[in-house]
């Protein structure tokens, strides 16, 4: 079974830290949704993608909604980026920067009836990557899920992070 990875598995990173710090949140009102924004500065370096270190920092803005049941108990979590700001990507290596803003990502993450994690659906514009004159040298689009161990059990859609086709991505930061 594979397995997600690269940038996408970043953003399982990010939503799982999210989830373990909104699962120690009171249960709401029953039958209730509960929206945030929430800031967000990173800066890591990724060895995945390329045969040399991409730095990646992300910065802005994203909102997540939180549905409580009738019991009270959270059992789902919706990000979206933006929540009133810009969400921007940068990737750097050898002196280049690509940079991407706003993409139109929904970050579903089902929980369990104790809190724990169940399985995540990534849909829309995960990542667009475009160098003017070259066009599109990496992307991520459709829609893909995963089950609790993060084995990926859908997907749909040209993604080039699934697919490992980083050779445009990679040529462009050279």
């Amino acid at each position: 079974m594979r397995r997600l990875g690269g940038t996408t598995a970043l953003l399982v990173m990010m939503t799982s830290l999210l989830g373990v710090t909104l699962l120690g949140t009171q249960p709401a009102m029953a039958d209730t949704t509960v929206n945030s924004v929430f800031p967000t500065d990173d800066t890591f370096a990724n060895r995945d993608w390329c045969d040399f270190k991409v730095q990646v920092h992300i910065v802005g803005v994203f909102r997540g909604t939180d549905f409580f049941d009738n019991s009270g108990s959270k059992y789902k979590t919706i990000l979206t980026a933006g929540g009133g700001g810009r969400y921007t990507w940068y990737v750097t290596a050898h002196g280049t920067t690509l940079t991407m803003q706003m993409q139109s990502f929904m970050d579903v993450i089902y929980y369990n009836p104790d809190g724990s994690f169940n399985r995540q659906s990534i849909h829309g514009l995960d990542l667009k990557f475009t160098v003017p004159g070259s066009g599109i040298v990496l992307q991520a689009v459709g829609t893909v899920s995963t089950d609790e161990n993060g084995d990926i059990t859908f997907e749909a859609g040209p993604n080039d992070e699934l697919s490992g086709d980083f050779t445009e991505f990679c040529a462009a930061l050279s």
